[in-house]
């Protein structure tokens, strides 16, 4: 994970934004509202407001557009949209809904709540993003959602899977040298630790508002 994560870093001057591959911020009409994920929710005021001085900064570019607090998280696993018709693989049932909310306390019981560390700023060409080193963690519970009815394998997927938290994405036509510069005068920004202490399932909702929102379907609270 280490080595992907200095390839992102590594490669900054040869990033050429692609804000349409991020989703959520992008629209897709057709299934707003539908969009299904596997999520810890960084609620911490603490952990958000040092978030949010990261953001104040690297705003004195006017490439960047920030998150809201509300949308920090951690991903643990992209499922794919509801729809009974299954058009695509990416298609998901409410029958298989329902069975993966039945069986996410079984596939997650051999987990126990674990201490993250949020340490540097990196970037995705879709997105800015904040390192999450957590030991491996992620990567595991990643692989422990793939296997259940409907829950295949995708790109961004173990082992490709890289713990993180998007905290804002590009300016379409806007130049990011400037933004690329102050992301490097502030990329250790060591935002501080956090403890993941459940995993849930949600609808990332966005088809009326400017930023994606979340409504959880399933919480599974990792115990001590």
């Amino acid at each position: 994970m280490t080595s992907k994560l200095s390839e992102f870093w590594n490669n900054r001057y040869s990033l050429q934004p692609n804000t349409a591959k991020f989703k959520p911020f992008k629209g897709l009409d057709d299934k707003s509202g539908k969009h299904l994920v596997f999520l810890f929710r960084m609620t911490s005021s603490t952990i958000a407001s040092r978030i949010e001085n990261v953001q104040n900064a690297l705003s004195e570019s006017k490439a960047f557009i920030p998150f809201p607090r509300d949308y920090f998280h951690m991903t643990f696993k992209v499922w794919g949209f509801l729809n009974d018709r299954k058009k695509t693989p990416d298609d998901i049932s409410s029958e298989e809904l329902k069975e993966v909310m039945s069986e996410m306390p079984e596939r997650l019981s051999n987990f126990r709540r674990f201490e993250v560390a949020l340490k540097r700023i990196n970037l995705f060409p879709s997105v800015v993003f904040i390192e999450v080193a957590d030991g491996g963690k992620g990567a595991e519970i990643n692989r422990a959602l793939i296997g259940m009815r409907g829950v295949n394998a995708r790109w961004s997927d173990h082992p490709n899977y890289v713990p993180h938290i998007s905290i804002g994405t590009f300016r379409n036509g806007r130049k990011i040298e400037d933004l690329i510069r102050i992301a490097e005068s502030r990329r250790d920004c060591q935002i501080g630790n956090a403890i993941i202490d459940r995993v849930e399932l949600v609808f990332v909702r966005w088809h009326k508002s400017e930023f994606p929102m979340f409504e959880p379907l399933k919480s599974v609270e990792l115990p001590i």
